[in-house]
């Protein structure tokens, strides 16, 4: 039974570390004791059953009921830190009269510092006994972000502003991301450990609070019932600590948003490995990543391109026994980039194949034949000019092929050089074609030039896709007549309209995946 009675010792030393929290003892402890002291007497005179068994019994006893009390409420306070956390910050009475008005007076606010800091920025430095980047940095940590409405209290502005933040600039949602990001970091993470302190000080801070105000309402009841009102006065008097104590909850609620955002600035790729998302390519690309899985994690939705699919090995070049082949390659663009549009736009892959004897080989002169394929272009648009045949594939899972027949002289090297185009837009009649990738990476915005001396009237326009590993047919959107008749090849062509001197026509087209 060893495993049984390990099992059974974690789970007890993981209850008595959670019950002996001080985010939940001290506050228990200090709730038992205002009762003891203030409540607990005045009700044993007024006779009152429960205070006057308890004061009935011996001090011994007293004592072991009064730790037992602590423990229990401290026990209740640590597990329903959330829900005080959302009651201090006004999230579980938010449809309330009293909290509309808080938000109205707390949106003013928001208003008269943001105005305040236009009259900075407009003034100078001098202008505010406050540095500028003071005032902005208490504008952005301290309410509400702009478009939202401000919250009944001060901490749940905090709470807002910094989930904003965060998203906005990482594209992580706290809600969704921040628990699968801290079980990713390693425990003794300085930036992880720093957040967990904070979070642990919170919560004691926001249970303090919680408890002074449930001892002022409860001793403001028990001493209505007593007609008491000196005493109800006197209770009153314990608003204000509890203020003091809400206060330094807000300032500590500062401090941990701050660390949740230094964990996540560090560790946001650390998250994406975890969750098995592919890697991302720029710093634009890692926040739509995080807001995608944001979103997956909140909605029964799958997103299976948000996993990525497994990368493609790069071409696959299949030779005859007595040859070997190396194979460079890289990306290319015409000048589609530059200042000045071309009368084609292209970005392709350039190939270089080096085709060697193999070692085994004795003969002077080799002859033999390789089969190129590569999965991230199943459709080749044109054959080059030093290949000896274009597979075409049968159907759209099946993908083209190129053959060569290739002559090795001695120990040369013969070298095979040719571009395969992931895309390519091409118009003719001395035009000239600028291609935008819209919002909607599916979209294509494309503007043609005339440029010549004269108008120009059915000028064909040459398009072909190849991206993402599919063979994509493109949809005119607007203003672009498909080619009567139909022309051969891959290219999808259109008639376009007349073009007067320097005039231009502008196209939409969309990118389907083909099927």
């Amino acid at each position: 039974m060893p495993a049984l009675s390990e099992f059974l010792k974690g789970t007890v030393n993981e209850s008595l570390t959670k019950i002996l929290q001080p985010a939940g003892l001290i506050p228990g402890a200090l709730l038992v004791l205002l009762n003891v002291g203030f409540v607990l007497p005045r009700a044993s005179e007024e006779k009152v059953g429960v205070a006057t068994a308890y004061s009935g019994i011996n001090e011994g006893w007293q004592v072991v009921v009064a730790a037992s009390l602590v423990l229990l409420v401290g026990f209740l306070l640590l597990s329903a830190s959330g829900a005080v956390l959302d009651t201090l910050a006004g999230r579980t009475w938010r449809t309330s009269i009293v909290a509309r008005l808080l938000r109205w007076v707390r949106c003013r606010r928001r208003s008269a510092l943001a105005q305040r800091i236009k009259s900075v920025e407009a003034s100078g430095a001098r202008a505010d006994i406050e540095r500028l980047d003071d005032l902005l940095w208490r504008l952005r940590s301290r309410t509400a972000p702009a478009g939202r409405s401000s919250a009944p209290t001060a901490l749940g502005d905090v709470l807002l502003g910094a989930e904003h933040g965060i998203k906005a600039r990482y594209g992580l949602g706290l809600a969704a991301l921040w628990e699968p990001l801290r079980a990713s970091v390693a425990a003794d993470d300085p930036a992880a450990s720093a957040a967990d302190d904070a979070k642990a000080t919170l919560d004691l801070m926001a249970n303090l609070t919680f408890a002074l105000l449930l001892f002022v309402l409860e001793a403001v009841v028990v001493y209505t019932l007593f007609e008491d009102p000196r005493a109800v006065l006197l209770a009153l008097g314990g608003l204000p600590i509890a203020y003091v104590a809400y206060r330094v909850t807000v300032a500590k609620a500062v401090s941990w948003c701050d660390a949740i955002d230094t964990t996540v600035a560090l560790h946001a790729h650390e998250l994406l490995e975890k969750l098995g998302i592919r890697n991302a390519t720029s710093g634009a690309d890692r926040r739509n990543l995080l807001d995608r899985a944001s979103d997956f994690m909140l909605r029964d939705v799958a997103d299976d391109a948000l996993f990525g699919v497994p990368a493609a090995a790069g071409p696959d070049v299949t030779t005859s026994p007595n040859l070997t082949v190396e194979v460079h390659e890289r990306e290319e663009r015409s000048p589609a980039t530059s200042d000045e549009p071309a009368a084609e736009q292209r970005a392709s892959i350039a190939f270089n194949l080096f085709v060697t004897r193999a070692k085994h080989m004795t003969t002077w002169t080799t002859t033999g034949t390789l089969l190129f394929e590569d999965a991230r272009l199943p459709r080749f648009r044109a054959k080059p000019d030093t290949a000896e045949d274009l597979i075409r594939g049968a159907n759209a899972v099946t993908g083209d092929a190129l053959r060569w027949a290739v002559i090795v002289v001695g120990g040369g090297t013969t070298t095979l050089s040719f571009r395969l185009d992931h895309w390519r837009i091409a118009v003719d009649q001395g035009l000239t074609v600028t291609v935008k990738t819209l919002t909607d990476p599916a979209t294509r915005f494309l503007t043609v030039h005339n440029g010549t001396d004269a108008d120009v009237e059915g000028a064909l326009l040459r398009v072909f896709h190849v991206e993402d590993e599919v063979t994509h047919r493109v949809v005119a959107r607007a203003d672009l007549t498909p080619a009567t008749p139909p022309r051969e090849g891959r290219d999808r062509c259109f008639t376009l309209p007349k073009i007067q001197k320097d005039g231009t026509h502008r196209a939409v087209y969309a990118l389907v995946k083909a099927d």
